[in-house]
């Protein structure tokens, strides 16, 4: 066993906080607006870690394998033949070897999945970490915040859509190859759920059964995820579930669906000249209470630069995504889905989130033409 020296996550957050609170002061100021649960994070959202990275990975390709088309799909018809399929060219006709035709992704409830259904979902993970398709896609993550993209900005919901969709289309390769089936996708983990009991760290969801528990050292020692190789060399996820931060909060969920305002979704979250920027940040901006749970399972999922390498990550934002494709059927026709995007401005983001940049990691999109991808081809929520 590899033992690493890490210092609390309550040490490091102080640390991070002396410091911002010295270099960053509009920063500051601006977290000290919003839920004292989330400030945590909202200071993270400008700190800076270094890490110490597996050299294996120093130099890695900054995008998808260029071998790996079928992870940019947008439709059944482009990825039906990655799972063997027969396509009539049609959008999403893909027939099966089976006979059977592959059908749209059904995102669930992790605690809806039945036995059968979460088995299959963690063979799946395991799979995709034994092949490398896990940690490529945590690294895209790790490389988007150090070039600055998706995250501080209106990339963030834009590009975990991407990424999020690259790594079921990904688990749907995996789970072909060793289950014969297509039918596995991405659960949601609705954390208002834990959120609501009287001891939300104590949640069945935080055991073997489902995403492991952890021991004294705070490694998650059983479940499904357990050892598991990071890509800072360890051999253990980490979390300190319950410590800091909080679930997602369903005030925070209100708040969302009652914008009007592009702009408070798609959301300015590190603003640069808080006096020139003619919006200010909310605690229920989706980037900033998205961090609460983040900061709640702690540990790696506490560190942007780190949480990808947690799978707990991918099921957080999977529900982070059904919130805001809730939000785009309420709030948007489909005659305003490709071209409502938060106008640029200096004041409130940097260049790299501006609408006709290209987004980081996937630099075939410019940020403004996600919304023309019409994802409910692939993908659809179960309320």
């Amino acid at each position: 066993m590899k033992l690493t020296f890490r210092p609390k996550s309550g040490l490091i957050i102080l640390i991070q906080y002396i410091i911002l609170s010295t270099l960053f002061c509009n920063v500051k100021a601006i977290c000290e607006d919003i839920d004292k649960d989330l400030r945590d994070f909202c200071r993270a959202l400008d700190a800076i870690k270094n890490n110490k990275w597996d050299p294996k990975i120093h130099g890695a390709k900054k995008e998808l394998p260029p071998n790996r088309p079928e992870l940019r799909c947008v439709t059944l018809g482009c990825f039906c033949p990655a799972v063997d399929g027969k396509t009539d060219g049609s959008i999403n006709g893909c027939i099966l070897p089976n006979g059977k035709q592959l059908g749209k992704c059904l995102r669930q409830e992790f605690r809806m999945l039945t036995d059968e259904q979460r088995e299959a979902y963690f063979k799946t993970i395991k799979e995709m970490k034994a092949n490398n398709d896990f940690d490529i896609i945590a690294l895209l993550h790790r490389q988007a915040w150090d070039e600055g993209g998706a995250h501080r900005g209106p990339q963030f919901l834009v590009f975990h859509r991407e990424m999020l969709k690259a790594f079921e289309l990904a688990m749907r390769e995996a789970s072909y190859k060793i289950l014969q089936s297509t039918d596995v996708c991405l659960p949601y983990w609705d954390s208002t759920m834990d959120g609501s009991l009287p001891s939300p760290k104590d949640s069945y969801f935080f055991t073997a059964d489902f995403i492991g528990s952890t021991n004294a050292s705070g490694q998650v020692i059983d479940g499904p995820f357990s050892p598991w190789q990071t890509l800072m060399n360890t051999e253990y996820i980490q979390r300190d579930v319950g410590r800091h931060g909080s679930c997602y909060k369903e005030e925070y969920i209100t708040w969302q669906m009652n914008q009007t305002k592009i702009e408070n979704i798609i959301a300015y979250t590190s603003i640069s000249d808080p006096g020139k920027c003619p919006t200010r940040v909310y605690s229920g901006n989706p980037e900033l209470a998205h961090g609460g749970p983040h900061t709640f399972i702690g540990g790696n999922m506490g560190y942007i630069t780190e949480s990808a390498n947690d799978p707990v990550f991918y099921n957080h934002h999977c529900f982070v995504d059904y919130l805001f494709e809730q939000w785009r059927k309420a709030k948007q026709n489909y005659s305003q889905r490709p071209i409502q995007y938060p106008l640029d401005n200096p004041a409130c983001e940097t260049k790299i989130h501006y609408r006709n940049e290209k987004m980081t990691q996937f630099p075939v999109i410019k940020y403004k033409y996600i919304f023309v991808y019409i994802y409910e081809y692939i993908y659809i929520f179960e309320k």
